[in-house]
This record gives C-alpha cells, structure tokens and sequence, in this order.
C-alpha cells in the first residue's frame, strides 16, 4: 500500500504530499472526479499518512497506527457512504457524534465521506455546520462523481481536488501489473473499453470476454442506426437480457459513438479510445452528422440515469431505443 501503488494521479498526489510537508493540511477536502480513477484510495492514504505516527510523506507501515489503519480498526479513521440511495440525516447525526471528541490515539480525527452528492438536503445542511466549526485535529475528505449536484456552500468551503481519467497507457500498464496471463489483444480492448477508469477495466478483465462484447455492441450501434421500429423493440428485449452488464454495454455504446463524433469533427486518431473500432465501423458512418452523434449520446446517458434510479429497465430501453430511432429518421 502507499501512494506509490496509485496509478495516474501524480500531480494529484504531490499536491497533497506537498501540504503535508508544509504542515498546511486543510480541515475540509473535496475530491471530485470520474469513477475509477482513485479518490477513495488517495483519501485513505492521504487519512493513514496523517494517523503515521512517524509522521512522513506516506505511510511506514510499521508503527501501529499503520497497522490499524490498514486492518480497517484505526478508532480515529471514519468511513461514510450512502445507505440505500441516499447519505441521509440519521446517518450524519450519528457520524457527527463520533466527531464530539478528541482524536483517541494522535493528532488528527479523520472522516472520509463517499458519494457526498447523495445526500438528502438535510443532511447535508447538517455537514455543512460541521465543516463549518471543526472540532480539533479535524479533516474531512468528501468524495464524489458529480461536483455540480454538491450543495454550493460545501463546495466553497472545502479545498477541491480534481481527477482526472487514466490515459491508455497508464490502464494497459495497471493491466500488466495485475492480469499477466491475460493476452495482448484482451489488454488493448480493456484499456479501451474503461474509458480511462481503473473500477472499470479490472471489472472486464475479471468478468472475461471482452472480444465477445465488442463484437456485440458494434452491431447493435450498427443495427439500431438503421432499424425499423419493430426491430427497436426486439433489440430493447435483447439488451433487458444482459442483465447485471447492461450499464456496461451502455457505456460501451456511448464510448463507441464519441469516438464516432470525434472522428467525424477532427480526424485525430490520438483523441479516440478505440481506433480499430472506427476504422471498421467510420465507413457505414461518415454519412451521418455530428448532431446525431450528440443526441444518441444524450439519448443513452438519460437512460443510465433513469435506470440508476430503478426506473422499469424494459420500458426504459423502450423509450431509449424509439427515441433513437426518431434521431435516425431526422438524420
């Protein structure tokens, strides 16, 4: 463990490494970024590093703070997420009890709150007193995927982190780190496929057939670009089947359409994620404008949204698949 284990956030990194030796910690942090791309895993060792009682750039590993961080026992590290859909007030105002004393073993009393846009406006009306008048030794690292839903007030009042997504590269180097007997035509397609987020290729490499998938979602962009409205439904049903890997191939699909678009507008191969896809597939395309690219994107992201929010999965992919079949006929 430590931070030298993190993948693709070294700027990221430094920053924090540099308050830290400047002894400029800030009481209230907010990291904001894409999925899979490190938040959770900087903001446990930025929490173990502060707890080390040998107090370094990184954790040592050895003292016992170290120990009981790692274990998951440290008494004065705390975790909060979400429970169910939503980080709700019950949920703050017990959390926000553990905060009324002082660190047990150190220093510092540390709180790492995920998916902080999930929480109901009380709750989050009652973290921001919190941050607002911190206790002693007090730092709070707040994550989230959605900086814009986050109450404004928090926002202003925390140091935000931006991070960003993982190049190719750096995806294909964490895969030959961690799937060595996977081969290299597999490891292309994930690094691909992930969209530049970590979560994301180590679920495709640990699920197992990429080929397959991709095979699979350039003919369903290529079918549903010229479908009839009866095949629309049939490719709903089709879809509804795949299950717990449904918002994957939705993602697939649009990575699959913005590399499309890109294509389409610049001509770089250096700004695609998946090149052989838009070699094989650009040819039954390039009649098409980018405002169809831009709204079969817009179209899909709805749809993960509304089905995120346990929306009637065959009836949102109904509606999906009418609507871009409507984007096709005013091509």
């Amino acid at each position: 463990m430590g931070f030298n284990d993190i993948i693709g956030q070294d700027l990221t990194i430094r920053l924090i490494q540099q308050a830290l030796k400047n002894g400029k910690v800030s009481h209230a942090y907010l990291f904001h970024g894409p999925e899979g791309t490190g938040k959770r895993k900087v903001a446990l060792e930025f929490a173990r590093t502060l707890l080390c009682q040998q107090n370094q750039a990184e954790p040592c590993e050895q003292c016992s703070s170290c120990h009981l961080s790692a274990s998951g026992n440290h008494p004065d590290l705390f975790w909060l997420e979400p429970e169910g859909s939503s980080l709700k007030i019950e949920q703050v105002r017990r959390w926000q009890q553990s905060q009324a004393y002082q660190p047990y073993w150190g220093k510092w009393k540390i709180s790492i709150l995920k998916d902080v846009d999930k929480m109901t406006p009380e709750a989050a009306n009652s973290l921001l007193k919190i941050i607002e008048e911190p206790g002693p030794g007090t730092v709070l690292i707040l994550i989230t995927t959605q900086l814009q839903t986050v109450l404004p007030t928090i926002v202003s009042r925390c140091q935000v982190i931006s991070f960003r997504y993982l190049t190719k590269e750096q995806i294909k180097h964490y895969l030959n780190l961690n799937y060595e007997t996977l081969d290299q035509v597999e490891k292309e397609l994930i690094a691909q496929f992930s969209g530049g987020s970590i979560t994301k290729a180590r679920q495709l490499a640990e699920e197992g057939g990429v080929l397959e998938r991709y095979n699979e979602v350039r003919e369903l962009l290529e079918t549903f670009s010229r479908a009839d409205e009866f095949k629309l439904f049939t490719l709903a049903e089709n879809l509804e089947a795949k299950g717990d890997q449904l918002l994957d191939y939705l993602d697939l699909l649009t990575l699959f359409l913005r590399d499309l678009l890109l294509w389409e507008i610049t001509g770089r191969e250096d700004l695609l994620w998946n090149r052989r896809f838009v070699q094989q597939a650009f040819p039954r395309f390039k009649n098409y404008s980018p405002d169809w690219f831009i709204n079969c994107i817009k179209v899909i992201e709805e749809t993960k949204r509304v089905l995120k929010q346990n929306a009637n999965t065959r009836l949102a992919l109904e509606v999906m698949f009418l609507n871009l079949g409507q984007t096709n006929f005013s091509n």
